[in-house]
């Protein structure tokens, strides 16, 4: 009696099919990104409207209604493609043209919280705070830390933060807020 030798398919010595040649279910290892810098800016601005709604205090609750973006046009040439056949710079499109005759800095922090802190006597020890948004991972360019130390020495609050949750901790605390909205998840 001949016998037949049935082959395995070569795939199963791979190690893509069990041995019964189902397809192995392998967990997938997908790294998962960090936060963009604009979801965490946007938690947090949506976590201090919540808590605005919370305030007791009108002056509490304007200054976190108030709470605003201070915006940065600094993207607005990276992909602008077209170059001059003169001096094979790129062209600026006319919004950043626009934004920078009318102040655009680079530099400037991401948020402005108009809350002053005062000593027992009533003086002014804290004119405001000011916030920059980071992704996980990244740190603040170094014209960003100037203009963080300059505000700093001015009297202002500054700091930078790479989640919306450790940003309303800050707000928490400068305020000394005792009712505010659930700080937002920590992401990614």
């Amino acid at each position: 009696m001949a016998t037949t030798r049935t082959s395995k398919p070569s795939a199963l010595q791979g190690g893509l099919f069990d041995r019964n040649g189902q397809a192995r279910r392998r967990p997938l290892k997908v790294k998962i990104p960090p936060p963009l810098e604009h979801d965490e800016q946007a938690a947090l601005v949506t976590w201090a409207r919540a808590t605005a709604r919370l305030q007791d205090d009108p002056d509490k609750r304007e200054a976190l209604e108030l709470f605003h973006a201070i915006p940065n046009g600094a993207k607005l040439t990276r992909n602008y493609q077209k170059v001059s056949r003169k001096t094979g710079k790129p062209y600026t499109p006319p919004e950043a043209l626009r934004l920078i005759a009318e102040g655009l800095t680079k530099g400037i922090e991401d948020l402005c919280l108009n809350w002053p802190l005062r000593n027992a006597e009533g003086f002014m020890t804290c004119a405001g705070f000011y916030i920059e948004m980071k992704r996980r991972g990244e740190k603040p360019r170094e014209e960003q830390e100037r203009v963080m130390s300059f505000h700093r020495r001015m009297g202002y609050r500054a700091g930078w933060f790479q989640s919306a949750r450790a940003a309303a901790a800050a707000i928490v605390e400068h305020m000394k807020l005792e009712r505010y909205a659930p700080l937002p998840a920590e992401r990614g």
